[in-house]
């Protein structure tokens, strides 16, 4: 079984990100020039790119146009337990309609039934034709 190989982009924003979490990064530190980066990573400047521009939409990084690329200030590392435990959900209950699912438990069975017996009771085998062909014979 053959694994995939994860993107150049992805690995370098991964280990950006992980530098970041671990402090290695502080915010509001500016990263070298994309450039420079590259040639030190030995990778294509577009490949540096765009693991910036992952790590920006997700706010790891701030682009302040000339002045380079920087740590986000704003970010609030989680630190500890959250504020509030989840808390535990009940399983759903089913719901009133289902697309493609009669309510089968809903169906008049008594009413059909009585109803389907007094039909197939009066009801022939034939069609015995008009009137005037029984009269006839």
């Amino acid at each position: 079984m053959e694994i995939k190989k994860v993107p150049h982009y992805q690995r370098i924003a991964r280990q950006l990100k992980s530098a970041i979490e671990h402090g290695e990064l502080a915010p509001g530190s500016r990263l070298p020039a994309s450039r420079v980066y590259a040639q030190e990573l030995g990778v294509s400047r577009a490949t540096v790119e765009n693991a910036w521009g992952e790590l920006v939409a997700q706010g790891w990084l701030e682009r302040r146009g000339q002045a380079g690329t920087f740590v986000s200030e704003r970010l609030s590392p989680l630190r500890g337990e959250p504020a509030r435990r989840p808390t535990d959900i009940a399983p759903t209950a089913p719901q009133p309609f289902q697309l493609g699912l009669p309510a089968l438990d809903l169906f008049p069975r008594g009413l059909w039934a009585r109803v389907m017996g007094r039909r197939l009771r009066t009801q022939t085998r034939f069609d015995p034709g008009a009137q005037a062909i029984r009269a006839a014979r």
